[in-house]
C-alpha cells in the first residue's frame, strides 16, 4: 500500500510541472475573430446611420421642450452646487 501511495504522489508532482517549449500561443487565433467582430460592428453602425429614417428625423416641439427642460434643470443644479461650494470656502467649519 505504501508503494502505491508514493507512486501516486510522484505522479501528482509530474503533472503539475511545466516543461519549457511545450506551451501554445492562443492569442494568435483570437485576433482574426476580433477583426471580424470589429468589421461587423462598423458595417452595422454605418448602415444604421445612413438609414433614411435617421436622416429625416426631425425635432418635434415636445422633444425640444424636453431637451430645454433637462438643460434648465442642469443649469439650476450647477448653480446650486456652485453656490454651496463658494459658501463653504468662505465659512470653514472648525471642529475640535
Amino acid at each position: 500500500m505504501m508503494r502505491s501511495m508514493s507512486s501516486s504522489s510522484s505522479n501528482a508532482r509530474r503533472v503539475g510541472s511545466i516543461k519549457p517549449g511545450r506551451g501554445r500561443v492562443l492569442i494568435s487565433s483570437a485576433l482574426p475573430k476580433m477583426h471580424k467582430v470589429v468589421s461587423a460592428v462598423v458595417a452595422t453602425s454605418g448602415a444604421a446611420v445612413s438609414s433614411p429614417l435617421a436622416a429625416q428625423a426631425a425635432a418635434t416641439p415636445s422633444l425640444r421642450n424636453l431637451l430645454y427642460s433637462v438643460l434648465a434643470g442642469g443649469t439650476v443644479l450647477f448653480a446650486l452646487f456652485g453656490a454651496v461650494s463658494i459658501v463653504a470656502q468662505f465659512d470653514p467649519v472648525n471642529r475640535k
